[in-house]
């Protein structure tokens, strides 16, 4: 289960067409997934990534799919670049949580950390939605105050690292940064944040392994799988508190 990609074609900085896409899908198929959420870019950059396109998109990506006799199926989502207006842009319903369930919310944040993250994530809450932050490992900030990351998972938000990270795909901070996060019990969702087949590949299999080295099969697998399946249901995760 991969609840983090961009195989949407002709959206945002992921997949360019729909070849690109057939080709991620059976890419996605051989690292042993079955089930994804797409995720494209909703930012500033990519204006036109609304609603209405994704759930589009994603209806087209599940027809063509099951004409090319690929077994994966395809949720609806998006990345959320946190900005001052987000609350505001759910509310308005232009927003596209996880699986389009209203529950839980990928959000990317930007590299100045100049937002209340505490404020932020307390309102979203108290409209029943649980912030779920992708790829802190390789945000510079954060790299250098993995502490407020502790303070934010008490405060109930979950994160998600970038399977690639493990591996050394975003520079040693961010490598060192999701192995710190990891063994501190602060990964909740290891995903793939895959662009395309190239140099932005679903890889997880081979940080599955890596993983496992690091903190056994049990809590790979619920990294891996069973808490993203569950956000794909929309069922509530509480992320345990942690000491930092």
């Amino acid at each position: 289960m991969d609840i983090h990609c961009h195989i949407l074609p002709g959206l945002d900085d992921g997949a360019r067409d729909w070849d690109e896409t057939l080709a991620m899908a059976r890419c996605a198929v051989a690292q042993g997934i079955r089930r994804v959420i797409a995720t494209p870019h909703q930012s500033e950059q990519f204006p036109g990534v609304n609603r209405e396109r994704i759930l589009a998109k994603v209806s087209q990506a599940l027809q063509r799919f099951q004409e090319a006799s690929i077994p994966l199926e395809i949720l609806p989502g998006a990345d959320v670049r946190v900005t001052e207006h987000l609350v505001a842009k759910l509310a308005r319903g232009e927003i596209v949580t996880l699986g389009n369930l209203g529950k839980h919310l990928l959000l990317e944040l930007p590299a100045e950390l100049t937002l209340p993250l505490h404020e932020l994530f307390y309102e979203l809450e108290s409209r029943g939605v649980r912030s779920i932050l992708s790829h802190p490992e390789r945000n510079t900030a954060l790299q250098a105050d993995t502490a407020l990351l502790g303070r934010l998972v008490n405060q109930g938000c979950l994160l998600q690292v970038t399977a690639g990270s493990f591996l050394g795909r975003f520079g040693r901070a961010a490598c060192r940064t999701a192995f710190r996060l990891l063994r501190n019990g602060l990964v909740h969702i290891i995903a793939s944040d895959a662009h395309n087949e190239q140099d932005r590949p679903f890889e997880t299999a081979a940080a599955y392994a890596r993983v496992v080295r690091a903190v056994g099969p049990e809590e790979t697998d619920k990294k891996f799988s069973f808490t993203p399946a569950l956000i794909a249901e929309g069922v509530e995760y509480e992320p345990q508190l942690v000491s930092w």
